[in-house]
């Protein structure tokens, strides 16, 4: 019997977000923790596949482009497959609920939902994934748009390409049935938005099927955007093509998307300003996945490629957020008193107001007891010799 290996992959590709160092989770124990391997990437998005050099140099980053657009995304995850000889994947559903949630929810992404279309395994057949990608994004996006695309399912290769395979995907007619990188890298082509993000997250170790003519393995391909990148779009990758990456059952996800999903939750928000940027999603995630594979004696390394504008944001901290506008209205309220004091003892330094007066009035307004007579006053609402005769 012919066998034939299949390793399974989470892709991410977005596009910017325009809208308005905590400790890990995984933590060395001495219980037992549930973890499988992911092997890396099983599809290539070039035109031949052989192995090119690990990408680890710094992105370029460009501080010059401002960011603006609308939002748009295509979210699939393919856990299950219509040819049950194709093995099942336990957390590629979880991974693109959750990107849709967090894409959804008007307190991170804010994207509408009429503008994110959901694919998840029976509707995730070729012909519905070209349609969403290559169609629907085609139509509705523009060059300064936000896209994002999600994608959390099987790769495998067959001859000298690599397919996405699709829930309808046949093993023994990868051609005919799954979507190769020649057509996938088409359908990105088709979107003109310029400022594009991949994040790509290899899922599940490589599992072994039976397919009735041959033996294929895996073909590792370290840059496998090679096609994709330019001017605004960028990969990161959750190992260097080489390395497994882990899913630990405790996270519920593939330990990259763990993290990208709390960085975009606002954990990354390192400069506290209330808006999660790529930047700081790099930084959040790229030391916590080396450090949590390094304590379940794995190594883990995501890379980072492309050339981007600084300040690409990509969700926001509602928490930070919240604290932000109750420090401004503080703020807001602590000038609002030093000016109606600096009136007061304007009008006292004149003799125009009596000290007890003064002493009453000053009093007040810091106690934030609300007095009409005195607030009317200061908002020019009464004349001072009204004031002045009432205001005892």
């Amino acid at each position: 019997m012919k066998t034939m290996v299949f390793a399974c992959l989470s892709v991410i590709i977005a596009v910017t977000f325009l809208s308005s160092g905590s400790s890990l989770a995984a933590k060395a124990t001495s219980a037992p923790v549930s973890l499988s391997i992911r092997k890396a990437s099983g599809f290539a998005m070039v035109d031949k596949v052989k192995p090119v050099p690990v990408i680890s140099k710094p992105a370029v980053v460009d501080r010059k482009v401002p960011q603006k657009g609308m939002n748009y995304a295509v979210v699939i995850g393919i856990g299950k497959y219509k040819d049950d000889r194709i093995p099942k994947l336990k957390y590629t559903r979880v991974d693109a609920e959750e990107m849709y949630n967090i894409l959804t929810d008007p307190q991170y992404g804010n994207f509408p939902k009429s503008q994110v279309k959901l694919l998840i395994d029976e509707q995730a057949t070729d012909n519905n994934i070209k349609s969403a990608i290559g169609t629907w994004l085609k139509r509705n996006t523009r060059k300064d748009d936000t896209v994002i695309i999600f994608f959390a399912g099987h790769g495998a290769p067959e001859d000298e390409k690599t397919y996405w395979v699709t829930y309808n995907a046949n093993i023994d007619d990868l051609y005919g049935t799954a979507l190769s990188n020649d057509e996938i890298s088409d359908m990105f082509d088709r979107i003109e938005a310029k400022r594009m993000i991949a994040f790509l997250d290899s899922c599940y170790s490589a599992a072994t099927v039976h397919r009735t003519d041959r033996k294929r393995g895996v073909i590792i391909v370290k840059d496998p955007f090679q096609k994709f990148k330019g001017k605004g779009r960028v990969v990161i990758t959750s190992s260097d093509g080489e390395e497994q990456s882990l899913e630990i059952d405790k996270f519920g996800h593939g330990v990259f998307t763990h993290y990208l999903t709390k960085a975009l939750k606002g954990e990354a928000d390192e400069n506290k300003d209330g808006f999660v940027e790529l930047d700081e999603v790099w930084d959040y995630v790229k030391y916590r996945v080396a450090d949590t594979a390094r304590k379940h004696g794995s190594t883990q390394t995501p890379i980072i490629d492309g050339s981007y504008s600084a300040g690409i944001v990509l969700s926001k901290h509602p928490e930070r957020l919240k604290e932000l506008y109750l420090e401004s209205e503080r703020e807001k309220k602590e000038k609002e008193l030093e000016l109606k004091i600096a009136t007061l003892t304007e009008l006292y330094s004149k003799a125009e107001i009596t000290s007890t007066q003064f002493d009453k009035a000053v009093r007040i307004l810091k106690s934030g007891e609300k007095n009409r007579l005195l607030d009317d006053f200061l908002s020019d609402k009464i004349s001072l010799t009204t004031f002045k005769t009432v205001f005892k």
